[in-house]
Protein backbone atom coordinates (compact mmCIF):
# COMPACT_ATOMS: atom_id res chain seq x y z
CA UNK A 1 0.00 0.00 0.00
CA UNK A 2 1.18 2.92 -0.75
CA UNK A 3 1.90 5.86 2.39
CA UNK A 4 1.55 9.72 1.66
CA UNK A 5 5.15 10.68 0.43
CA UNK A 6 7.07 14.02 0.64
CA UNK A 7 6.93 13.40 5.26
CA UNK A 8 10.01 11.77 5.91
CA UNK A 9 11.60 13.62 2.51
CA UNK A 10 10.79 16.96 1.53
CA UNK A 11 8.61 17.05 -1.82
CA UNK A 12 11.01 18.95 -3.81
CA UNK A 13 13.98 16.38 -3.12
CA UNK A 14 16.78 15.62 -0.63
CA UNK A 15 19.37 18.79 -0.14
CA UNK A 16 22.94 17.87 -0.70
CA UNK A 17 26.15 19.34 1.32
CA UNK A 18 28.03 22.14 -0.91
CA UNK A 19 30.82 20.21 -1.83
CA UNK A 20 34.39 22.54 -1.85
CA UNK A 21 36.66 20.55 -3.91
CA UNK A 22 37.85 17.05 -5.26
CA UNK A 23 41.36 15.72 -6.39
CA UNK A 24 42.00 12.42 -8.08
CA UNK A 25 45.41 10.25 -7.51
CA UNK A 26 44.99 9.96 -11.26
CA UNK A 27 44.43 13.49 -12.01
CA UNK A 28 47.94 13.82 -13.85
CA UNK A 29 46.33 11.48 -16.81
CA UNK A 30 42.52 11.54 -16.17
CA UNK A 31 40.80 11.69 -19.77
CA UNK A 32 37.86 13.70 -17.80
CA UNK A 33 38.54 15.89 -14.99
CA UNK A 34 37.74 15.01 -11.31
CA UNK A 35 35.92 18.18 -10.97
CA UNK A 36 32.89 16.97 -12.99
CA UNK A 37 31.91 14.79 -10.51
CA UNK A 38 30.75 17.41 -7.87
CA UNK A 39 28.81 19.88 -10.54
CA UNK A 40 25.68 19.44 -7.82
CA UNK A 41 22.25 19.56 -7.96
CA UNK A 42 21.06 21.20 -10.95
CA UNK A 43 23.96 20.37 -13.33
CA UNK A 44 25.61 17.39 -12.63
CA UNK A 45 22.47 15.62 -11.45
CA UNK A 46 18.27 17.11 -11.37
CA UNK A 47 17.30 19.03 -8.42
CA UNK A 48 14.28 17.53 -7.90
CA UNK A 49 13.55 13.77 -6.72
CA UNK A 50 14.58 11.39 -8.27
CA UNK A 51 17.71 13.04 -8.70
CA UNK A 52 18.35 11.30 -12.21
CA UNK A 53 21.65 12.31 -13.83
CA UNK A 54 21.44 15.19 -16.09
CA UNK A 55 23.62 13.38 -18.96
CA UNK A 56 26.74 10.36 -19.79
CA UNK A 57 28.53 12.70 -22.85
CA UNK A 58 31.93 14.31 -21.34
CA UNK A 59 30.95 17.14 -20.04
CA UNK A 60 29.23 15.20 -17.11
CA UNK A 61 31.77 12.36 -16.13
CA UNK A 62 35.45 11.76 -14.76
CA UNK A 63 37.24 8.71 -15.90
CA UNK A 64 41.23 8.08 -16.11
CA UNK A 65 43.26 7.08 -18.99
CA UNK A 66 43.43 3.58 -20.22
CA UNK A 67 46.05 0.72 -20.35
CA UNK A 68 45.41 0.28 -23.94
CA UNK A 69 41.79 -1.64 -25.16
CA UNK A 70 41.30 -4.26 -24.52
CA UNK A 71 42.74 -4.96 -20.64
CA UNK A 72 41.66 -4.89 -17.29
CA UNK A 73 42.73 -1.32 -15.88
CA UNK A 74 43.09 -3.13 -12.51
CA UNK A 75 45.82 -5.28 -13.76
CA UNK A 76 48.09 -2.67 -14.59
CA UNK A 77 47.87 0.11 -12.48
CA UNK A 78 46.85 0.48 -8.56
CA UNK A 79 42.92 1.67 -7.41
CA UNK A 80 42.22 5.42 -8.38
CA UNK A 81 41.37 7.30 -4.95
CA UNK A 82 39.32 10.12 -4.99
CA UNK A 83 39.26 12.83 -1.65
CA UNK A 84 36.38 14.84 -1.50
CA UNK A 85 36.61 17.85 0.58
CA UNK A 86 33.32 19.43 2.01
CA UNK A 87 34.84 22.46 2.83
CA UNK A 88 33.92 21.61 7.15
CA UNK A 89 33.11 19.20 9.21
CA UNK A 90 29.28 17.57 7.85
CA UNK A 91 27.03 15.39 9.88
CA UNK A 92 27.01 12.24 7.04
CA UNK A 93 24.68 9.46 7.13
CA UNK A 94 25.18 8.39 3.18
CA UNK A 95 26.64 8.77 0.00
CA UNK A 96 24.95 9.24 -3.11
CA UNK A 97 26.44 8.02 -6.06
CA UNK A 98 26.01 8.17 -10.62
CA UNK A 99 27.93 5.72 -11.97
CA UNK A 100 29.59 5.98 -15.64
CA UNK A 101 27.81 4.56 -18.74
CA UNK A 102 25.36 2.18 -19.81
CA UNK A 103 27.48 1.21 -22.76
CA UNK A 104 30.40 -0.29 -21.29
CA UNK A 105 32.22 -1.53 -18.35
CA UNK A 106 34.43 1.03 -17.64
CA UNK A 107 32.05 2.11 -14.63
CA UNK A 108 32.89 1.87 -11.34
CA UNK A 109 31.59 -1.10 -9.12
CA UNK A 110 33.45 -1.91 -5.89
CA UNK A 111 34.48 1.17 -3.62
CA UNK A 112 35.58 1.99 0.04
CA UNK A 113 35.15 5.01 1.95
CA UNK A 114 38.13 6.97 4.76
CA UNK A 115 36.73 9.54 6.65
CA UNK A 116 38.35 12.46 8.12
CA UNK A 117 37.96 15.37 10.43
CA UNK A 118 38.89 19.83 9.71
CA UNK A 119 41.23 18.45 13.08
CA UNK A 120 42.43 15.32 11.50
CA UNK A 121 43.43 17.47 8.22
CA UNK A 122 43.40 15.25 4.99
CA UNK A 123 46.59 13.45 6.02
CA UNK A 124 45.03 11.84 8.93
CA UNK A 125 42.30 10.02 7.23
CA UNK A 126 41.19 6.90 9.19
CA UNK A 127 42.37 8.60 11.92
CA UNK A 128 39.78 9.94 14.43
CA UNK A 129 37.00 8.10 12.36
CA UNK A 130 37.78 4.77 12.01
CA UNK A 131 34.83 3.44 10.19
CA UNK A 132 35.44 2.39 6.54
CA UNK A 133 32.41 1.49 4.78
CA UNK A 134 32.39 -1.02 1.58
CA UNK A 135 30.13 -1.17 -1.14
CA UNK A 136 29.04 -1.50 -4.71
CA UNK A 137 27.08 -0.05 -7.41
CA UNK A 138 25.44 -0.77 -10.37
CA UNK A 139 26.50 0.17 -14.20
CA UNK A 140 23.62 2.44 -14.55
CA UNK A 141 24.52 6.58 -15.00
CA UNK A 142 20.88 7.42 -14.66
CA UNK A 143 19.71 6.73 -10.86
CA UNK A 144 20.86 8.36 -7.74
CA UNK A 145 22.59 5.33 -6.14
CA UNK A 146 22.44 6.25 -2.38
CA UNK A 147 23.91 4.27 -0.10
CA UNK A 148 23.12 4.42 3.78
CA UNK A 149 26.01 4.15 6.13
CA UNK A 150 25.39 1.82 9.14
CA UNK A 151 26.66 4.69 11.95
CA UNK A 152 26.60 8.48 11.68
CA UNK A 153 29.61 10.04 10.85
CA UNK A 154 31.40 13.67 11.55
CA UNK A 155 33.98 14.73 8.49
CA UNK A 156 35.06 17.06 6.28
CA UNK A 157 37.33 14.91 4.19
CA UNK A 158 36.17 11.81 2.67
CA UNK A 159 38.12 9.49 0.44
CA UNK A 160 36.76 7.38 -1.94
CA UNK A 161 39.12 4.48 -3.37
CA UNK A 162 37.73 2.38 -6.20
CA UNK A 163 38.69 -1.53 -6.12
CA UNK A 164 37.41 -2.28 -9.21
CA UNK A 165 35.29 -1.82 -12.62
CA UNK A 166 32.33 -3.83 -14.12
CA UNK A 167 34.68 -5.52 -16.60
CA UNK A 168 34.73 -9.47 -17.71
CA UNK A 169 36.06 -11.02 -20.27
CA UNK A 170 34.19 -10.24 -23.80
CA UNK A 171 32.24 -7.14 -22.74
CA UNK A 172 33.53 -3.97 -24.09
CA UNK A 173 35.74 -1.37 -21.97
CA UNK A 174 37.21 -2.23 -18.08
CA UNK A 175 40.19 -0.35 -19.58
CA UNK A 176 39.09 2.68 -17.24
CA UNK A 177 37.84 3.78 -14.79
CA UNK A 178 35.23 5.98 -14.58
CA UNK A 179 32.05 7.64 -12.26
CA UNK A 180 29.46 10.60 -13.01
CA UNK A 181 28.77 12.60 -9.70
CA UNK A 182 28.96 12.09 -6.11
CA UNK A 183 27.19 14.07 -3.17
CA UNK A 184 26.17 13.72 0.59
CA UNK A 185 22.69 14.00 1.67
CA UNK A 186 22.34 16.44 4.23
CA UNK A 187 19.70 15.71 6.56
CA UNK A 188 19.32 18.72 8.65
CA UNK A 189 19.62 18.81 12.15
CA UNK A 190 19.55 14.88 12.51
CA UNK A 191 20.08 15.54 16.36
CA UNK A 192 16.49 15.74 16.76
CA UNK A 193 14.20 12.81 16.99
CA UNK A 194 11.82 11.94 14.60
CA UNK A 195 8.29 10.56 16.46
CA UNK A 196 5.66 8.02 15.10
CA UNK A 197 2.92 7.24 16.88
CA UNK A 198 -0.40 4.99 15.96
CA UNK A 199 -3.29 5.60 15.96
CA UNK A 200 -6.92 3.30 14.75
CA UNK A 201 -7.00 4.24 11.10
CA UNK A 202 -4.48 6.99 11.12
CA UNK A 203 -0.90 6.21 11.21
CA UNK A 204 1.00 9.59 11.96
CA UNK A 205 4.82 11.05 11.94
CA UNK A 206 6.37 13.77 12.45
CA UNK A 207 10.37 15.13 12.40
CA UNK A 208 10.14 17.14 15.78
CA UNK A 209 11.93 20.44 14.48
CA UNK A 210 10.99 23.91 15.15
CA UNK A 211 8.12 24.56 13.30
CA UNK A 212 6.15 21.59 13.60
CA UNK A 213 4.92 21.06 16.74
CA UNK A 214 2.22 18.52 15.85
CA UNK A 215 2.09 15.01 13.83
CA UNK A 216 1.60 14.99 10.60
CA UNK A 217 -0.01 12.87 8.56
CA UNK A 218 1.47 10.09 6.82
CA UNK A 219 -0.77 7.21 6.41
CA UNK A 220 -4.51 6.57 6.59
CA UNK A 221 -7.28 4.01 6.89
CA UNK A 222 -5.22 1.46 8.16
CA UNK A 223 -5.93 0.01 11.77
CA UNK A 224 -1.96 -0.35 12.87
CA UNK A 225 -1.20 -0.82 16.52
CA UNK A 226 2.81 -1.60 17.17
CA UNK A 227 5.65 0.40 15.79
CA UNK A 228 9.08 -0.03 15.88
CA UNK A 229 12.22 1.00 14.72
CA UNK A 230 14.99 -0.39 13.45
CA UNK A 231 18.25 1.45 13.24
CA UNK A 232 20.92 -0.35 11.59
CA UNK A 233 18.30 -0.89 8.80
CA UNK A 234 16.56 2.24 9.18
CA UNK A 235 13.36 -0.09 8.99
CA UNK A 236 10.03 0.82 10.79
CA UNK A 237 7.83 -1.96 11.79
CA UNK A 238 4.20 -2.15 11.94
CA UNK A 239 2.05 -4.63 13.23
CA UNK A 240 -1.79 -4.85 11.85
CA UNK A 241 -4.25 -7.38 13.86
CA UNK A 242 -6.59 -6.95 11.69
CA UNK A 243 -4.90 -7.36 8.28
CA UNK A 244 -2.87 -10.54 10.45
CA UNK A 245 0.42 -8.59 9.05
CA UNK A 246 3.91 -7.41 9.86
CA UNK A 247 4.87 -4.52 7.87
CA UNK A 248 7.89 -2.94 7.34
CA UNK A 249 8.47 1.34 5.85
CA UNK A 250 11.89 2.43 4.55
CA UNK A 251 12.47 5.70 6.55
CA UNK A 252 14.45 6.73 3.47
CA UNK A 253 11.97 6.03 1.08
CA UNK A 254 10.20 8.89 -1.07
CA UNK A 255 7.64 8.25 -1.58
CA UNK A 256 7.49 5.82 1.19
CA UNK A 257 5.54 2.21 0.46
CA UNK A 258 5.04 -0.16 3.24
CA UNK A 259 5.21 -3.95 2.28
CA UNK A 260 4.07 -6.85 4.09
CA UNK A 261 6.94 -8.70 5.83
CA UNK A 262 4.81 -11.36 7.98
CA UNK A 263 1.51 -12.80 7.55
CA UNK A 264 0.17 -15.60 9.58
CA UNK A 265 -3.48 -17.34 9.27
CA UNK A 266 -6.07 -15.94 11.77
CA UNK A 267 -2.71 -13.88 13.42
CA UNK A 268 -3.71 -10.78 15.87
CA UNK A 269 -0.53 -9.03 15.91
CA UNK A 270 0.05 -6.65 18.48
CA UNK A 271 3.14 -5.53 20.43
CA UNK A 272 6.62 -5.72 18.27
CA UNK A 273 10.36 -6.14 19.18
CA UNK A 274 13.27 -6.31 17.21
CA UNK A 275 16.75 -8.00 17.88
CA UNK A 276 19.45 -6.08 16.09
CA UNK A 277 22.16 -8.35 16.53
CA UNK A 278 20.32 -11.81 15.78
CA UNK A 279 18.42 -9.62 12.54
CA UNK A 280 15.23 -11.51 14.59
CA UNK A 281 11.56 -9.44 15.44
CA UNK A 282 9.67 -10.79 18.50
CA UNK A 283 5.67 -10.31 17.93
CA UNK A 284 2.83 -10.85 20.52
CA UNK A 285 0.25 -12.73 18.49
CA UNK A 286 -3.20 -12.50 20.55
CA UNK A 287 -4.62 -14.97 18.40
CA UNK A 288 -2.77 -17.97 20.05
CA UNK A 289 -1.83 -15.85 23.08
CA UNK A 290 1.88 -16.79 22.11
CA UNK A 291 5.50 -14.87 21.64
CA UNK A 292 6.32 -15.49 18.19
CA UNK A 293 9.56 -15.23 16.59
CA UNK A 294 10.31 -13.87 12.76
CA UNK A 295 13.58 -13.26 10.34
CA UNK A 296 14.10 -9.56 10.31
CA UNK A 297 15.03 -9.81 5.93
CA UNK A 298 12.72 -12.53 5.20
CA UNK A 299 9.56 -12.76 7.57
CA UNK A 300 10.36 -16.27 7.96
CA UNK A 301 8.55 -17.63 11.20
CA UNK A 302 10.72 -19.49 13.39
CA UNK A 303 7.99 -20.41 15.99
CA UNK A 304 6.65 -19.85 19.51
CA UNK A 305 9.15 -18.78 22.32
CA UNK A 306 6.16 -18.29 25.04
CA UNK A 307 2.53 -18.72 25.10
CA UNK A 308 -0.09 -18.95 27.93
CA UNK A 309 -1.17 -15.46 27.48
CA UNK A 310 -4.68 -13.79 27.76
CA UNK A 311 -4.44 -10.50 25.86
CA UNK A 312 -0.60 -9.55 25.11
CA UNK A 313 -0.56 -5.85 24.64
CA UNK A 314 2.98 -4.63 24.26
CA UNK A 315 6.65 -6.06 24.29
CA UNK A 316 9.88 -4.48 24.80
CA UNK A 317 13.88 -6.30 23.92
CA UNK A 318 16.50 -5.44 26.30
CA UNK A 319 19.32 -6.20 24.56
CA UNK A 320 22.11 -4.99 26.99
CA UNK A 321 19.90 -6.95 29.77
CA UNK A 322 18.89 -9.91 27.50
CA UNK A 323 15.08 -9.93 28.51
CA UNK A 324 11.74 -9.63 26.26
CA UNK A 325 9.41 -7.45 28.76
CA UNK A 326 5.62 -8.48 27.86
CA UNK A 327 2.89 -6.30 29.33
CA UNK A 328 -0.67 -8.60 29.41
CA UNK A 329 -3.83 -6.95 29.66
CA UNK A 330 -6.21 -9.96 30.13
CA UNK A 331 -4.15 -11.21 33.30
CA UNK A 332 -3.08 -8.11 34.36
CA UNK A 333 0.14 -8.90 34.29
CA UNK A 334 4.34 -7.67 33.44
CA UNK A 335 6.03 -11.07 32.32
CA UNK A 336 9.95 -10.67 31.96
CA UNK A 337 11.65 -13.91 29.42
CA UNK A 338 15.30 -14.32 28.37
CA UNK A 339 15.78 -14.53 24.79
CA UNK A 340 15.73 -18.36 24.83
CA UNK A 341 12.36 -18.60 26.73
CA UNK A 342 12.92 -18.89 30.26
CA UNK A 343 10.45 -17.18 32.85
CA UNK A 344 12.81 -14.37 34.47
CA UNK A 345 9.87 -12.81 36.49
CA UNK A 346 6.40 -11.59 36.45
CA UNK A 347 4.38 -9.04 38.11
CA UNK A 348 0.65 -8.30 39.28
CA UNK A 349 -0.26 -6.37 41.96
CA UNK A 350 -2.66 -3.02 41.63
CA UNK A 351 -0.05 -1.34 39.26
CA UNK A 352 -0.38 -3.94 36.97
CA UNK A 353 -4.31 -3.67 36.18
CA UNK A 354 -4.53 -2.36 32.58
CA UNK A 355 -0.76 -3.05 32.04
CA UNK A 356 -0.23 -1.68 28.69
CA UNK A 357 3.20 0.20 27.34
CA UNK A 358 6.51 -1.11 28.49
CA UNK A 359 9.97 0.15 28.11
CA UNK A 360 13.39 0.01 29.77
CA UNK A 361 15.28 3.50 31.05
CA UNK A 362 18.32 3.65 29.38
CA UNK A 363 20.21 5.02 32.55
CA UNK A 364 18.88 2.77 35.60
CA UNK A 365 17.87 -0.47 33.33
CA UNK A 366 14.29 -0.09 35.69
CA UNK A 367 11.05 -1.42 33.64
CA UNK A 368 8.88 1.40 32.41
CA UNK A 369 5.32 0.35 32.18
CA UNK A 370 1.67 2.66 31.63
CA UNK A 371 -1.61 1.26 33.39
CA UNK A 372 -4.33 1.96 30.94
CA UNK A 373 -6.99 1.96 33.64
CA UNK A 374 -5.17 3.54 36.18
CA UNK A 375 -3.95 6.75 33.96
CA UNK A 376 -0.50 6.33 35.62
CA UNK A 377 3.10 5.07 34.70
CA UNK A 378 5.32 3.21 37.14
CA UNK A 379 8.99 2.29 37.64
CA UNK A 380 10.29 -1.49 38.16
CA UNK A 381 13.29 -2.78 39.37
CA UNK A 382 12.54 -6.68 39.68
CA UNK A 383 13.12 -7.74 43.04
CA UNK A 384 11.65 -4.32 44.83
CA UNK A 385 8.34 -2.69 44.71
CA UNK A 386 7.36 -0.54 42.13
CA UNK A 387 7.23 3.19 42.54
CA UNK A 388 5.06 5.82 40.99
CA UNK A 389 6.30 7.83 37.76
CA UNK A 390 3.56 9.92 36.63
CA UNK A 391 -0.10 9.87 36.86
CA UNK A 392 -3.17 11.67 36.05
CA UNK A 393 -2.36 10.38 32.65
CA UNK A 394 -5.60 10.19 30.06
CA UNK A 395 -5.47 6.22 28.93
CA UNK A 396 -1.78 6.07 28.96
CA UNK A 397 -0.72 3.19 26.29
CA UNK A 398 2.85 2.73 24.28
CA UNK A 399 6.19 4.17 25.61
CA UNK A 400 9.63 4.83 24.34
CA UNK A 401 12.81 6.48 25.74
CA UNK A 402 14.10 8.86 22.77
CA UNK A 403 18.22 9.48 22.89
CA UNK A 404 18.56 12.28 25.48
CA UNK A 405 16.65 9.75 27.99
CA UNK A 406 13.00 11.35 27.67
CA UNK A 407 10.07 9.31 28.45
CA UNK A 408 7.58 9.62 25.52
CA UNK A 409 3.78 8.48 26.09
CA UNK A 410 0.87 7.57 23.80
CA UNK A 411 -2.05 9.48 26.01
CA UNK A 412 -5.21 7.65 23.97
CA UNK A 413 -7.85 9.41 25.98
CA UNK A 414 -6.12 12.92 24.65
CA UNK A 415 -5.41 11.98 21.67
CA UNK A 416 -1.66 12.81 22.18
CA UNK A 417 2.30 12.08 22.29
CA UNK A 418 3.86 13.09 26.13
CA UNK A 419 6.89 13.98 26.97
CA UNK A 420 6.87 12.87 30.65
CA UNK A 421 8.64 14.88 33.32
CA UNK A 422 10.13 17.67 30.86
CA UNK A 423 10.04 20.81 32.15
CA UNK A 424 8.23 22.70 30.54
CA UNK A 425 6.32 19.72 29.14
CA UNK A 426 5.81 18.93 25.80
CA UNK A 427 2.95 17.65 23.50
CA UNK A 428 2.28 16.06 20.32
CA UNK A 429 -1.48 16.38 19.10
CA UNK A 430 -3.51 14.87 16.52
CA UNK A 431 -2.66 10.91 17.68
CA UNK A 432 -6.76 10.04 18.08
CA UNK A 433 -6.98 6.33 20.44
CA UNK A 434 -3.04 6.48 19.71
CA UNK A 435 -1.40 3.12 20.57
CA UNK A 436 2.38 3.02 20.27
CA UNK A 437 5.01 5.12 19.64
CA UNK A 438 8.66 4.92 18.59
CA UNK A 439 11.41 7.54 17.89
CA UNK A 440 14.34 7.21 15.42
CA UNK A 441 17.76 9.24 15.25
CA UNK A 442 19.78 9.76 12.31
CA UNK A 443 22.73 10.29 13.79
CA UNK A 444 22.40 7.00 16.23
CA UNK A 445 21.97 4.13 13.73
CA UNK A 446 23.12 1.48 16.28
CA UNK A 447 20.78 2.04 18.36
CA UNK A 448 22.40 2.39 21.85
CA UNK A 449 20.89 6.39 22.19
CA UNK A 450 24.59 7.25 21.70
CA UNK A 451 25.46 9.08 18.62
CA UNK A 452 27.93 7.07 16.76
CA UNK A 453 30.38 9.99 15.91
CA UNK A 454 30.22 11.32 19.39
CA UNK A 455 31.44 7.48 20.51
CA UNK A 456 33.64 7.09 18.28
CA UNK A 457 35.50 10.40 18.38
CA UNK A 458 36.37 9.24 22.42
CA UNK A 459 37.24 6.07 21.54
CA UNK A 460 33.77 4.17 23.16
CA UNK A 461 32.51 2.18 20.20
CA UNK A 462 34.47 -0.45 21.49
CA UNK A 463 34.66 -0.57 25.03
CA UNK A 464 32.90 -3.03 27.04
CA UNK A 465 29.84 -1.59 29.17
CA UNK A 466 29.25 1.82 27.73
CA UNK A 467 25.46 2.75 27.80
CA UNK A 468 23.58 5.99 28.12
CA UNK A 469 23.56 5.43 31.83
CA UNK A 470 27.68 5.23 32.51
CA UNK A 471 29.97 7.56 33.47
CA UNK A 472 33.21 7.04 31.72
CA UNK A 473 34.82 9.94 32.64
CA UNK A 474 33.06 10.06 36.61
CA UNK A 475 32.43 13.81 36.32
CA UNK A 476 28.74 13.20 37.58
CA UNK A 477 27.29 13.65 34.06
CA UNK A 478 26.25 10.21 32.62
CA UNK A 479 27.16 9.38 28.86
CA UNK A 480 24.00 9.86 27.52
CA UNK A 481 23.57 13.54 28.56
CA UNK A 482 27.62 14.28 27.66
CA UNK A 483 27.05 12.69 23.95
CA UNK A 484 23.29 14.48 23.39
CA UNK A 485 24.68 18.14 24.68
CA UNK A 486 28.73 17.82 22.90
CA UNK A 487 30.08 17.67 25.95
CA UNK A 488 33.60 15.17 26.41
CA UNK A 489 33.44 11.68 27.40
CA UNK A 490 36.88 11.53 29.07
CA UNK A 491 36.81 14.38 30.34
CA UNK A 492 37.07 18.25 29.70
CA UNK A 493 34.76 19.96 26.72
CA UNK A 494 33.58 18.02 23.73
CA UNK A 495 35.41 17.68 20.52
CA UNK A 496 36.85 20.37 18.10
CA UNK A 497 34.36 22.16 15.55
CA UNK A 498 35.40 24.19 12.81
CA UNK A 499 34.61 27.85 12.30
CA UNK A 500 34.30 29.76 9.36
CA UNK A 501 34.36 33.69 9.43
CA UNK A 502 31.37 35.52 8.19
CA UNK A 503 30.91 38.68 7.11
CA UNK A 504 33.22 41.52 9.43
CA UNK A 505 35.19 39.37 10.54
CA UNK A 506 32.98 37.43 12.69
CA UNK A 507 32.64 34.20 13.74
CA UNK A 508 29.43 32.24 14.71
CA UNK A 509 29.19 29.68 17.30
CA UNK A 510 25.98 27.57 17.45
CA UNK A 511 25.36 24.71 20.39
CA UNK A 512 21.96 23.16 21.19
CA UNK A 513 21.62 23.18 25.01
CA UNK A 514 19.14 21.52 27.60
CA UNK A 515 16.06 23.75 29.18
CA UNK A 516 17.16 23.06 32.23
CA UNK A 517 18.69 24.76 35.20
CA UNK A 518 21.31 21.61 36.62
CA UNK A 519 23.73 22.45 33.83
CA UNK A 520 26.56 25.11 33.19
CA UNK A 521 27.86 25.23 29.37
CA UNK A 522 31.23 26.94 28.78
CA UNK A 523 32.60 28.03 25.20
CA UNK A 524 36.40 27.61 24.32
CA UNK A 525 38.08 28.71 21.53
CA UNK A 526 41.52 27.71 19.66
CA UNK A 527 43.54 27.73 16.41
CA UNK A 528 45.77 25.40 16.93
CA UNK A 529 43.85 22.67 18.56
CA UNK A 530 46.82 22.74 21.23
CA UNK A 531 45.48 25.35 23.94
CA UNK A 532 42.21 26.27 24.70
CA UNK A 533 40.85 29.99 25.66
CA UNK A 534 37.54 29.96 27.24
CA UNK A 535 35.23 32.92 26.14
CA UNK A 536 32.88 34.47 28.57
CA UNK A 537 30.23 35.68 26.20
CA UNK A 538 26.37 35.35 26.79
CA UNK A 539 24.31 33.99 23.58
CA UNK A 540 21.76 34.47 22.15
CA UNK A 541 18.97 31.68 22.78
CA UNK A 542 16.17 30.65 21.01
CA UNK A 543 13.77 27.85 22.32
CA UNK A 544 13.17 25.27 20.04
CA UNK A 545 10.32 22.42 20.50
CA UNK A 546 9.94 23.55 24.11
CA UNK A 547 12.92 21.16 25.77
CA UNK A 548 16.04 23.19 24.59
CA UNK A 549 17.41 26.07 22.85
CA UNK A 550 19.69 27.05 20.50
CA UNK A 551 22.57 29.13 21.77
CA UNK A 552 24.23 31.62 19.56
CA UNK A 553 27.40 32.83 19.55
CA UNK A 554 28.77 35.59 17.62
CA UNK A 555 31.55 37.79 18.35
CA UNK A 556 34.75 38.97 17.00
CA UNK A 557 37.63 36.68 17.26
CA UNK A 558 39.99 39.28 17.70
CA UNK A 559 38.35 40.86 20.61
CA UNK A 560 39.82 37.96 22.85
CA UNK A 561 43.11 37.93 20.83
CA UNK A 562 43.11 36.06 17.87
CA UNK A 563 44.11 37.82 15.12
CA UNK A 564 45.55 36.59 11.62
CA UNK A 565 45.06 33.18 12.41
CA UNK A 566 42.53 32.05 9.76
CA UNK A 567 40.88 28.93 10.86
CA UNK A 568 39.18 28.69 14.29
CA UNK A 569 37.63 25.97 16.01
CA UNK A 570 34.85 25.03 19.17
CA UNK A 571 34.57 23.28 22.00
CA UNK A 572 31.97 23.41 24.26
CA UNK A 573 32.29 21.39 28.01
CA UNK A 574 29.70 21.23 30.04
CA UNK A 575 29.34 20.80 33.71
CA UNK A 576 26.89 20.39 36.98
CA UNK A 577 26.49 23.25 38.79
CA UNK A 578 27.55 23.56 41.60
Amino acid sequence: MAVAAGLLLPLHGAEFFPIAGITSSTAATDLYPASRLIQGPGSGYDAAEPHAALGDAAGFLWVTDQFGYPSDYFDHFPPPVLTVDLGADCDLTEISLWNYSNSNRNGARDLTLRFATEADGVGGLGTSVAYQPEFSIVADFAPRQSFRFTQAVRARFVEVTITDNRYSDGIFGGDRVGLGEIAFEDTGNVSIDRIVATAPNTFEAVAARAGTPGLANLLAGENYWSAVVSPGNRMLYLSSPTAGTIEQVPLDADPAVSTVLATRANAVFHGLAVDEANQLIYALNSDSDALEIYQQGTGSYFGALASGFQRPNELFHDAPGNRLIISDSGLDKLFIYNRAGTLLDELSDPSTVGAWGVAVDPATSDILYSSHDRGEIWRWAPGSTPTLEASGLSGPRGLVFDRWGRLHCVEAGADRVTVIGSNPALEYASAPGGRDVATFNGIDLNGNLLPDAWEEAAGLDTTPGIAFGSDFDGDGLSDGLEAAVGSGATGGAGPPQSLTPEGSGQVVVRHRALLTSDYHYRLYLSDDLGGWQEIPRLPETTPVDGLYEEWTYRFDPADYGFVGTGRLFSRVDVQLRD
